[in-house]
């Protein structure tokens, strides 16, 4: 997957655009499938503002992907979303998981 560079106008910041963005809407609809067909269980990182924030989708056995989708800021009215598969779920993932569900438990 590539990525796009642009610069940000107000902050002088450079802020790295994944080319491969989908809209809410049709991330919805993939998080619908995969846990109403499939039996995936979602569990949210942390929430969005526009969109979806972080969440990771897990599957139900060893030999099926993983998904993360992450809200990817464009301007101060869209967002768009990325979506990363992954075969196991990393330590650092993991423990970004344990903490989310931990936050969680407090509320």
């Amino acid at each position: 997957m590539g990525f796009v560079m642009c610069m940000d106008a107000q902050d002088m910041e450079v802020i790295v655009i994944p080319r491969n963005l989908y809209t809410l809407e049709s991330v919805e609809k993939l998080i619908e499938e995969l846990e109403s067909k499939h039996g995936y269980s979602m569990e949210t990182i942390s929430e969005g503002t526009l969109g979806l924030g972080k969440l990771v989708m897990i599957a139900p056995e060893d030999n099926m992907y993983n998904f993360v989708i992450q809200e990817v800021y464009l301007n101060e009215w869209s967002c768009g979303h990325s979506v990363r598969r992954c075969a196991r779920i990393s330590k650092r993932l993991q423990m970004e998981i344990d903490a989310a569900k931990s936050e969680a438990a407090w509320r």
